[in-house]
This record gives C-alpha cells, structure tokens and sequence, in this order.
C-alpha cells in the first residue's frame, strides 16, 4: 500500500466532513441506484448533511427541536450521555459508552432508554409529529428482499408475518423494525401498523440471546395476543344486529359477527326489503347468473374517518328520526370497505401469475346512483358507542340494537 493510499481518519480518529467525502470519492460503488437494497451508515451521514443544508441548523439542533423537546424525551440524548444515568455492563472502555463516532453517529450511536424509545415509536403510529398521509406513505416497502417475507423501507426492515399459516395463508401483518448493535448494546423496535402497537428491545452486556432472538420470542407470544385483543374488542364495538327504523317501513337488518379464523368483521346476515343481498351483492359483482355456494361478505376498516359536524349527518338517507344531528352530537364515521366472495368454490392454489386474493382489483366494482356497494360507514355517538350503519349504496340508516335496552340511542 502507497503512503497516499492510508485512509487518514475512520473509526479514530474519526473524519471531518472534507475528509469524508475525499475519501467517498475514492470508493467504488457496490451496485448501480435501484439496483437492489444494500443497508450502508453512510447513507445516514449523507442524510444529515443534507437536512443540515437544507434548515441551515446543526443535526443536533434538528434533532432536539423536532424529535426530542416535542416529545418529552427525557433520557435520549445526541452527543455523549452521563455514564451514572445509564446501564454499563462492564466497564466504560469496554462498553464503549464513551466512544464518539462523530458525523457518522447519526447511522446508530445515540442514547435513549425503553420509554423513550417507545414514545417515539407511538409517535409514528399516531401521526404526532407528521400528517397522517406522510406516515402512510413512510410505512412502506421501498424494495425487495430474497426473503418473500422480507422487504426494506426507509430505514425500516420488514416482515410480513402470517397469523394463522393453515386457516388463513393470505392473513398477514407487516411488521415495520429497527434494529443495532454497538460492541455490548443492541436494540430493537417495531411497530405493527395493523395493530396500532409494537414493541421495544433494549440489550446490555454479553448476552447469549441476541435483540433478534429476542424479538423471535416475544413476537410469538404477543403476535397472537394482538390478534385476539382487537378481535375481542371488535367483537364488543361492532357486533350484534342492525335494524331499520320502526317507523320508517323498511323491513331491513343486518348481522355482524366476528371469527377467529378469518380477517376482519363477518356480516352473517343481510336483508333488504326482504332482498337477500349477500347473495345478491356476490352475484351483482361475480357477474354470474349462477348462485354463489358459499356467499360471503367481511367488511375491513378503511382507516378514513371524521368528525360529526354541528347539522350531520344529513342527505339521502332513509330511516331518518326526527332530530338526528343531534343524536351524533360529537360523534364521528368511519369507513368500511366490503369484499363479497363465494368461499365455496374450489381453492385452484397459487399459480405463477394467477391468485385467488386480488380483492385489490375489485374496489367499488358495483355501483348504484353513483354510490358503492362495497362502502359501509359506522356511526358512533360521543361515548364512542357504535350507534348505526349505513351503506352508501342502498341509503338505509340501520340502528345497532343492544340487547335490553334497544335501539341505540
């Protein structure tokens, strides 16, 4: 090796910006852009000059300004934290508590604890520091990985796991992780948009189980807890038997169950003006005379809903009682789209380009008067009780009748 050749800084001493990028212009790159995922720190560094150019603040000042005093992270900390409020499991050389990686530390040498690590990843879910659209749109894969059940975001590491692999192959939740490893600390975060939760992995020491391992553990426990606490509560906020109005006329209702072997909410039974339209929906849709075998309708939260506004709901809306506005007073709608299958058909497998889950494709495939069949909206009162449903097609206001006390409200 030529005199010349000798990187002149690295891990230490550590490099100032001018010598980073004379040193990135020696380096060869690994593949052409969009080529394929390839994790690099680098990448970060590059990131945080530019948001350092861009606002014309250091990244530290960035970062206490929008991440860390909005949400009240108490224990994280950019540049070297007191090694007295932390967990140093053999010494602080060994550790390395104190090592600085200078401008590379953005790639994965800070400081925070489990809580704030955790207020952060709420954060996320709950769009705090972001629009709902922008958080959307950050939580999805940019490309592939040689795992099928693997894909990579920015920065995210993702998994789509199955819930139930034999009852349900197609039912999967995509699990969005962050995970490093700094000599003896490892860490790992996860965030699992389906479920509106996830969880946090902070290591110290020389442990035999590594963040991943750990993450394998607690995943196979929680995963299926998840899936039965918001079936359950779902079960409690949706379910039950819908009804038209008495003094409407209408001789309409509708049932909604839930199942633990399938996604989403059941509707069991549908009935309007003694039109069977489960059955009619899949036809109307199938396009086939034929009658289905197993005609069934699951409704899947949309995650579009708003706020009632003083005067709503209002509009073409049968099985009205006087003073409706006032019911929802408070109140808001959320939206529900519905996938009409006929499950009794034979299950033809997967071929190399068909499917048989490409509900995708069949979105509003029915109309009537402009409006969609498969588009249902609850409506809840300022409780946040589920008071009744409408489908956006058929214009009928069905009330939720809860046992002993009738309809609601």
């Amino acid at each position: 090796m030529k005199p010349e050749q000798k990187p002149p800084c690295g891990a230490f001493p550590v490099c100032t910006r001018e010598q980073f990028f004379q040193g990135l212009q020696v380096m060869v790159p690994s593949y052409p852009p969009w080529q394929t995922a390839a994790y690099s720190n680098i990448g970060f560094q590059l990131f945080t000059y530019a948001l350092e150019n861009i606002t014309g603040k250091a990244f530290e000042d960035i970062l206490q300004d929008r991440i860390i005093k909005p949400l009240g992270l108490t224990n994280t900390y950019y540049n070297i934290a007191p090694a007295s409020i932390g967990i140093v499991p053999t010494d602080v050389q060994d550790s390395y508590w104190y090592v600085n990686l200078g401008d590379a530390d953005p790639g994965g040498n800070m400081y925070s604890s489990p809580t704030d690590l955790s207020l952060f990843s709420r954060a996320i879910l709950l769009s705090s520091l972001l629009p709902p659209a922008l958080t959307r749109r950050w939580l999805q894969p940019s490309t592939f990985a040689s795992d099928p059940a693997a894909s990579i975001g920015a920065p995210w590491g993702i998994r789509r796991i199955q819930l139930d692999a034999k009852a349900s192959p197609f039912r999967t939740v995509s699990v969005f992780t962050k995970a490093g490893t700094f000599r003896r600390y490892s860490a790992f975060t996860t965030l699992i948009k389906e479920f509106g939760i996830g969880f946090t992995i902070m290591l110290a020491g020389r442990g035999k189980l590594s963040n991943f391992a750990i993450a394998d553990i607690l995943g196979s426990e929680l995963l299926p807890a998840f899936d039965a606490a918001s079936r359950n509560e779902a079960d409690l906020l949706f379910a039950g038997t819908y009804v038209a109005d008495p003094m409407s006329g209408l001789n309409s209702t509708l049932a909604i169950a839930t199942d633990p072997k399938k996604p989403g909410l059941g509707i069991t039974s549908w009935f309007h003006n003694n039109t069977d339209m489960v059955s009619f929906s899949i036809a109307l849709q199938s396009g086939s005379p034929a009658p289905p075998l197993h005609p069934e309708i699951r409704l899947y939260y949309t995650q579009l809903e708003d706020v009632f506004e003083p005067g709503q709901p209002e509009g073409e809306v049968a099985g009205n009682p006087a003073g409706l506005a006032g019911l929802f007073a408070g109140g808001k709608r959320q939206s529900w789209k519905a996938v009409f299958e006929d499950t009794g058909l034979p299950n033809l497998g997967l071929g190399l380009f068909s499917t048989e889950c490409g509900a995708w494709v069949g979105l509003t495939g029915v109309t009537y008067a402009s409006m969609p069949l498969d588009e249902f909206v609850f409506e809840f009162n300022a409780a946040g009780q589920v008071v009744s449903i409408v489908n956006a097609a058929m214009r009928v206001r069905l009330w939720k009748v809860y046992p002993g006390f009738g309809i609601r409200p």
